[in-house]
């Protein structure tokens, strides 16, 4: 019995030594970069970040400032609103506590200003409904 030879299949790997040697092909060498174009170019680039970092600077000085006005350490105009606005507020309390005394005094009331106050913001807080109508007597 023989066997007979049969083709090596097509994805099989040539050997080395039967697989021509590529021909090599010379390198040029590349030229040497131009040193000022380079640095220019990099001066250039040095001169947009600083001008982008001031810029950054400027908008956090703009957000300090508006978060120091928020804080109350603002303008001295705004603190002398807010003093004034502070010296009203105490005067329109005090004038709420004479008047509701008086009004307790009046209806023969008395006792403490913290009663007085609690029962008058409890009046004020009741809702008002109307009385139900008598029933109409039938005819």
């Amino acid at each position: 019995m023989t066997v007979a030879a049969q083709p090596p299949p097509a994805d099989a790997v040539p050997d080395a030594a039967a697989a021509p040697a590529p021909a090599k092909k010379a390198v040029k060498a590349l030229p040497k970069p131009d040193g000022a174009a380079h640095k220019a170019a990099l001066a250039a680039l040095e001169a947009t970040i600083e001008a982008k970092k001031a810029r950054v600077a400027e908008i956090k000085a703009l957000l300090d400032a508006r978060a120091e006005d928020r804080k109350g350490g603002g303008s001295p105009e705004v603190a002398a609103a807010r003093t004034a606005l502070n010296e009203l507020r105490e005067s329109f309390k005090a004038e709420l506590v004479s008047v509701v005394r008086w009004g307790a005094r009046a209806r023969g009331g008395g006792g403490d200003e913290r009663s007085t106050l609690a029962g008058e913001a409890r009046a004020w807080a009741r809702p008002r409904t109307p009385r139900p109508a008598p029933p109409r007597a039938a005819r």
